[in-house]
């Protein structure tokens, strides 16, 4: 008995040791991991592109070879006279001249008025294998300070026109840059604007890929990396010239625009970042049901060119890709337990919230949630409308799950007027999101009225209300995760 005893003493300490060992190296490795960025960040730049062809640019840069050269996107600084570039690690700014360009691959080799102090990176032409996890370091969404952004290889063709979808490969052809068949890195998760032209490191800290970005392929887009293959090829290129096509740029999402100080809300646990501005046009082909916006136009008495050029402010959120649109004449508030935006007479609102889930039955439970946000707190008659809503939840090969419903509620024992609900719900990476419009005037009678005798007095209030209606119902639907 005592032999029994003291072995299983002796076998529970064996265990605890090893627990302890395990928890010690899952802390030593976080703080490897921590430290090879930190290094490879010392030797990042934020590269200010000026006096250009268009707006001025903001991407990043980084040491390469020897201390005076830097590599950036070449769409960062095409077709801008004046560059700049900003050491945090040292507290410098420099000048800076194109040297070299490699426009195939949307490279730019910089060469710095003044030498910076910091060692120069190394690239490994090996790629890394399918979900190894990498890091851009860079200054996206036009931060002041640097940052890193985690991603992870994605599987799947290692060349560029084998991701894109064929309206983007199209464009990208009458451009002339990059090449279709440049070589790349896939990427699982957004490079975001600001990222252009950084380090893509592996967890050594040497460079896997540079950030090219993505393109404007609705809310944000497809997401990849150039190979470091490419910078030999850079270097010995016999081209110095950065005049481009601003097309290019404008294309490209990673070159980012002016700060938008607050533009950052929480809705529910989901922290979301005005991201930009967009068109139904520009959104258009990033839509996961691009049928049903154009069947809600209809119902709008509307057609694609009527409400192409409406706007919309994109809210992201950075870590999942969630993608909220919201008309750009309204602003998204908090308001307990989800954001809330309203026309000016509290008629209309549209509401959002968010969180993480560990599965599909959480996401499950926070749609019931989220709908538990809308219920108006009496008894309602509800009925579905059966024209906007799915049968069954649609799903995507990339694993977003998306379901959108439209519902009229009705309370017959008062004399409010009926309700109309558009709902989006949709999860992917492991993020619920849920978005919904409700119109609390729905007067049926008086729109058929009005359909009939447009010139009424009485209708140009309705038409104003349906009108704002309409950018909600249609933000609602555009709301989405992009495609990686």
């Amino acid at each position: 008995m005592i032999a029994w005893t003291a072995d299983r003493r002796f076998r529970r300490s064996v265990v605890t040791v090893a627990a302890m060992i395990s928890l010690f190296s899952i802390i030593l490795g976080t703080a490897q991991a921590t430290t090879v960025i930190e290094r490879a960040a010392r030797s990042v730049a934020r590269v200010s592109a000026m006096q250009c062809e268009g707006a001025k640019r903001v991407g990043t840069g980084f040491v390469w070879r020897d201390r005076a050269h830097l590599v950036t996107a070449l769409h960062v600084v095409a077709g801008c006279r004046r560059i700049a570039v900003y050491f945090e690690s040292t507290k410098t700014t420099s000048g800076a001249q194109v040297v070299r360009v490699l426009r195939q691959a949307d490279l730019a080799l910089l060469q710095v008025d003044e030498p910076s102090n910091v060692s120069p990176l190394r690239e490994n032409t090996q790629a890394p294998a399918t979900n190894a996890p990498v890091n851009a370091i860079g200054y996206f969404e036009n931060a002041p300070t640097l940052s890193n952004k985690n991603l992870k290889v994605a599987l799947n063709s290692t060349v560029l026109k084998d991701m894109l979808p064929s309206h983007l490969r199209q464009r990208i052809r009458q451009l002339g840059s990059p090449s279709l068949t440049v070589r790349i890195l896939r990427l699982d998760g957004p490079l975001l604007p600001g990222l252009s032209g950084g380090p893509i490191v592996d967890d050594k800290g040497d460079i896997v890929a540079i950030a090219s970005g993505g393109l404007k392929n609705g809310f944000v887009g497809v997401s990849w990396g150039i190979a470091t293959s490419y910078l030999k090829e850079l270097v010995t290129s016999a081209r110095a010239d950065a005049q481009g096509d601003i097309r290019t740029s404008e294309l490209f999402f990673s070159q980012a625009a002016e700060p938008d100080p607050g533009s950052a809300i929480v809705c529910g646990n989901l922290k979301l970042t005005k991201v930009r501005t967009a068109t139904i046009t520009e959104l258009l082909p990033g839509s996961d049901n691009q049928v049903g916006l154009l069947q809600i136009a209809e119902s709008f008495g509307k057609r694609l060119p009527d409400v192409e050029n409406v706007q919309f402010s994109i809210y992201q959120n950075l870590e999942t890709g969630a993608a909220i649109a919201v008309p750009v004449d309204l602003t998204l508030r908090a308001n307990g337990e989800a954001c809330r935006a309203t026309d000016i007479m509290g008629r209309i609102e549209m509401r959002v919230s968010g969180t993480r889930v560990a599965s599909p039955y959480d996401a499950q439970e926070q749609s019931v949630n989220f709908e538990n946000i809308l219920n108006p707190g009496y008894d309602w008659y509800v009925q579905p409308d059966v024209n906007f809503s799915y049968l069954f939840p649609f799903t995507r090969p990339d694993g977003l799950v998306v379901n959108r419903k439209s519902f009229i509620a009705a309370d017959p024992s008062t004399l409010r007027p009926p309700k109309h609900l558009f709902e989006t719900l949709m999860m992917r990476n492991n993020a619920f999101a849920g978005i919904a419009t409700i119109n609390h005037f729905y007067n049926v009678q008086q729109i058929g009225f009005c359909r009939f005798n447009p010139q009424q007095q009485v209708c140009a209030e309705l038409f104003e209300l349906w009108d704002a209606w309409m950018r909600m119902v249609f933000a609602t639907h555009l709301s989405t995760f992009p495609i990686y």
